[in-house]
């Protein structure tokens, strides 16, 4: 009913279908059909094997059909988290939520915290650190394993880049984040 009353509002209406046994998820798609004449979409994971759902899905003409890896179970962490970071912004300012994420974050492996990661990868305290070298590590921090600060290739010298432009810009509004 969900997804129908999103389509019947102007969005697109998108089913979880990835664990439903396939039957269910005909009758699932028939009976949004039978609540909406407009578009739907079918959510996919692709940790699964999915060719009978995607036949289902193609043979019911739904418009749009979503993929996604990895294992959902993430993501319903993640949106239990929701409440806790509501209620940590409510209660501390943006710069003691930076302060903090910048002290607990892993920056690679057994490296937690700015500090840490300014010693281990550019050998100097972070309040030493150049601007290049601060967004170096911003860089690194969606994925540390794999985004080395001391040893960053193109794509990575690009995005820090940016970070510079962007951080110049901001200037006093970035205040939390740099002080």
């Amino acid at each position: 009913e969900l997804a129908a009353a999103v389509t019947n509002a102007g969005g697109l209406g998108m089913l979880g279908t990835s664990w439903d046994a396939p039957d269910v998820m005909r009758e699932k798609i028939r009976a949004t059909r039978a609540l909406t004449s407009g578009p739907i979409a079918v959510n996919l994971a692709m940790s699964l094997d999915q060719h009978e759902r995607l036949e289902i899905a193609l043979a019911e003409g739904v418009q749009a059909i979503s993929f996604f890896w990895g294992d959902p179970a993430a993501y319903v962490r993640k949106a239990s988290e929701i409440p806790l970071a509501n209620g940590i912004e409510a209660a501390w300012p943006k710069g003691r939520i930076m302060e903090v994420y910048l002290n607990i974050a892993e920056w690679g492996p057994g490296i937690f915290g700015a500090e840490a990661a300014s010693q281990h990868h550019f050998r100097k305290p972070a309040s030493r650190l150049t601007e290049r070298e601060a967004a170096l590590l911003a860089v690194a921090l969606p994925n540390p394993n794999t985004r080395v600060p001391s040893r960053p290739g193109p794509h990575m010298l690009k995005v820090a880049g940016v970070v510079e432009r962007r951080a110049r810009v901001a200037g006093t509004r970035a205040a939390c984040a740099v002080r």
